[in-house]
């Protein structure tokens, strides 16, 4: 959450408008909640079925879902994972000339940008990158994202209710990744004792 308030705070310095995010992970969930908090017309792309399926109960119904392709935006931020460029892309494609991407994942070291910068620049897009958190004009991130976790909603529920003890990290990690029937969210760890 302090990830997602950092990037609406210091990577959106533009004014509102229709924001679109790729990505349905925690990071993207939480920059769509900021960022609606914050007064943007808020849209989400979620490429993975049961994931969008899940996100449509627990979102505020003013952030809009898509499956497919995102509406033209303002700014749109890649908040997916960053295996490859394929969400800078969507991102790319989405925003409107003059737009802003910004990009709050870290993309694996080897990735390559296979759209050429020619194209970006004669759109006059302008790319931002955002990363981690910070204290900065009277605002502290963090201190601020647990005031957003703890007013909550259905959203919160979804990623603080599958909990494992430390002794228990293997299990955990392991239900992210499992076939498994519940699939979690979000896995949080806590203390044994």
């Amino acid at each position: 959450m302090a990830v997602a308030l950092h990037g609406v705070r210091c990577g959106l310095r533009v004014p509102l408008g229709r924001l679109g995010i790729i990505g349905g992970g925690v990071l993207a969930v939480c920059t769509a909640i900021c960022a609606a908090g914050a007064g943007w017309d808020v849209h989400m792309l979620i490429r993975e079925p049961s994931r969008l399926r899940q996100l449509r109960y627990v979102l505020d119904r003013q952030i809009i879902l898509h499956s497919a392709e995102l509406p033209t935006c303002d700014v749109v931020v890649d908040a997916a994972s960053g295996q490859n460029d394929s969400p800078i892309r969507q991102a790319l494609k989405a925003v409107r000339d003059g737009g802003t991407v910004l990009v709050q994942n870290a993309y694996a070291p080897r990735v390559v940008l296979s759209v050429p910068l020619r194209d970006v620049f004669r759109r006059s897009i302008t790319l931002r990158g955002s990363f981690s958190y910070c204290r900065a004009d009277g605002h502290d991130d963090f201190r601020d994202a647990i005031d957003v976790l703890a007013k909550g909603g259905d959203w919160s529920v979804l990623m603080t209710r599958d909990r494992f003890p430390l002794s228990e990290l293997s299990q955990g990690l392991a239900a992210l990744t499992t076939g498994a029937r519940h699939r979690p969210f979000k896995v949080l760890f806590t203390s044994d004792t």
